[in-house]
């Protein structure tokens, strides 16, 4: 077996062993939820959110011991394998039990016959790293990975005027910022070429805020899901941004 199926497989593998650490206690201990016991977009859905996070931050991590090749096809393996789940639901209602025991405790309602959120979040993951330098297509990813899920949070606990059906200004706002800072983290640890002085470290919070934030306002085509716009609009704002204000340490791959 080579070395690029091996190192796909481990992806696969680390992601599906932290899966089963959050869901094995449903699986062992409780019976299938209904529709009516699932969560709604009002409750604050922590064990979606904490899943949500930690595939991302999951994903990201292991990227940086792979080649962009080995990363985009591990994010195809897990794109086709939540179609190929999606799939089987629709075609065998055995499969849907099976798949509605082990993640019905994340699911909202639309999702018992529309394809779930992790569908989308994989198509995304796979999108910026065929298309993105490294650092962009982990930046997207994590924009969606944390991003996402505390604007969220925020926008159900603050509330306050709203942008959009299921988007408020607070939980945008809150969400862009724990990306920016998320962001200068992130290539404070990964990217050598990044020299963080206070100016370069303002500046990139900055950049790195706005994107999160317009990326978090981007619609979604009807039948899509933010997973999906969220990292495709925020890998193109950061490329054409990385252009304009002459960030060449993100434009390596």
């Amino acid at each position: 077996m080579s070395d690029n199926a091996l190192f796909v497989g481990l992806c696969v593998g680390v992601v599906l062993l932290l899966h089963a650490v959050i869901f094995a206690p449903k699986i062992l201990f409780s019976a299938a939820p209904k529709a009516d016991t699932l969560g709604s977009r009002r409750n604050l859905h922590l064990n979606r959110r904490f899943q949500h996070f930690s595939t991302g931050i999951a994903i990201i991590a292991l990227y940086h011991f792979c080649t962009r090749q080995i990363a985009t096809q591990a994010s195809l393996a897990g794109f086709l394998f939540m179609v190929s789940i999606h799939l089987l639901r629709r075609r065998w209602d055995f499969a849907n039990r099976v798949f509605l025991r082990v993640c019905g405790s994340v699911l909202r309602p639309h999702e018992l016959t529309e394809p779930p959120a992790a569908l989308f979040f994989m198509a995304g993951v796979f999108v910026v790293t065929a298309f993105f330098f490294r650092h962009i297509a982990c930046l997207a990813i994590l924009n969606v990975s944390i991003g996402d899920p505390m604007a969220a949070i925020a926008g159900i606990t603050l509330g306050g005027p709203k942008i959009s059906a299921h988007k408020t200004w607070s939980g945008t706002i809150v969400g862009a910022v724990m990306c920016g800072f998320a962001s200068v983290a992130y290539l404070m640890f990964y990217t050598p070429e990044f020299l963080p002085t206070s100016a370069a470290v303002s500046s990139v919070l900055l950049f790195t805020i706005v994107v999160a934030a317009l990326a978090e306002l981007v619609p979604a085509p009807k039948g899509l899901d933010d997973n999906l716009t969220i990292p495709i609009a925020s890998g193109a704002l950061l490329y054409i941004g990385a252009h304009l204000l002459n960030m060449h340490f993100l434009l390596v791959y």
